[in-house]
């Protein structure tokens, strides 16, 4: 009776969205494809077992932020609602990252909220459900927000790609924070969020040259970022962006690595920072991370960078013609 009732709800909440089952790109071979995919489902593997019994992921204080990165590292991999394996976690998932937004008691820290926003765009613009207009169109008009972060043009950008209508005034946002974040100092991991950024609205000559004085032709740089795991993200977008024999570099030597440090237990894998090498006093957005959290939330990240093109909206070009896309192939060589 249980299970009728779940399925009942699930259909009920959720009509209308399709079951999407992920598929190796045929250009990717048959070696990358296995370590890939064994590598990122190993990972959704563990990443279910971690979930809490209220549907959240993490300690008390950094469930606000865990939780719906978890949920994105799902949509990431196309394992949406209807998954036929992830199905149930996802919908807890995403009810949970609800519960804690729409909470009278307690309100959302920063960047907890920029967070979960994301989130819910990305998971409305791939799903379109109903439940999940109302808290993004009030964010939309009424949020304060920080245009200084990634998190925040990553959220604005999903919003922007939903059809919850256009708003002049999020296409303002976008801007402004792409503008905030070209004041930001000059450290590894703005200047590869401020690249990533520009990379999507078609502004790309001035960014690739501010990049390239960061870039060292060895992928292992990104571990000297102020914030390794954020600048990976950015790095791996922008080299999604542009086909060129560096982004062959970094899927062969950095992709390499990352699925040599994974620590695998039967059918789940996991990262940790002691494996990846990074600092992770230099890392986290927020304080006092238990070991299994940074866990989580390194395993989450790195999960989000393998393939999202394929499924989330906030990694489609805005702005796109092969001109600009030619220019870009030449200025990464």
């Amino acid at each position: 009776m249980k299970k009728i009732l779940q399925y009942t709800i699930l259909c009920m909440i959720f009509s209308g969205c399709s079951t999407s089952i992920p598929n190796p790109p045929e250009e990717w071979g048959i070696y990358t494809k296995k370590r890939t995919y064994s590598s990122a489902y190993s990972a959704l593997n563990w990443l279910k077992a971690k979930q809490n019994k209220d549907w959240t992921w993490g300690d008390t204080d950094s469930r606000d932020v865990l939780t719906p990165l978890v949920v994105l590292s799902f949509m990431s991999q196309g394992e949406p609602p209807t998954s036929i394996e992830y199905g149930d976690t996802v919908v807890r998932g995403i009810k949970a990252v609800l519960e804690r937004i729409d909470n009278p008691k307690r309100e959302l820290l920063e960047p907890a909220k920029t967070i979960s926003m994301w989130c819910l765009a990305e998971t409305y613009a791939m799903t379109k459900i109903p439940m999940l207009k109302n808290p993004l169109k009030k964010w939309s008009q009424k949020g304060d927000f920080d245009f200084s972060t990634p998190w925040t043009f990553w959220a604005l950008k999903a919003y922007f790609c939903t059809d919850l209508g256009y708003d002049e005034e999020i296409d303002n946002k976008l801007k402004r924070c792409l503008d905030t974040l070209r004041k930001s100092p000059e450290n590894l991991s703005n200047v590869s969020t401020v690249v990533n950024a520009s990379l999507q609205f078609g502004e790309r000559r001035e960014e690739i040259l501010l990049f390239k004085k960061f870039w060292d032709l060895s992928p292992e740089e990104w571990r000297k970022s102020n914030k390794p795991i954020l600048t990976e993200l950015n790095i791996s977008m922008i080299f999604w962006y542009a086909i060129s024999k560096k982004e062959r570099k970094w899927k062969d030597i950095f992709w390499g690595k990352i699925w040599d440090s994974q620590i695998i237990k039967k059918d789940m894998g996991w990262w940790s920072e002691e494996k990846i090498g990074i600092d992770p006093e230099t890392e986290y957005v927020f304080d006092n991370l238990s070991e299994d959290d940074k866990q989580i939330y390194i395993t989450s990240m790195i999960i989000i960078s393998i393939a999202p093109r394929r499924w989330l909206p906030t990694f489609k070009i805005l702005k796109h013609t092969e001109d600009n896309q030619e220019d870009l192939d030449l200025k990464l060589e």
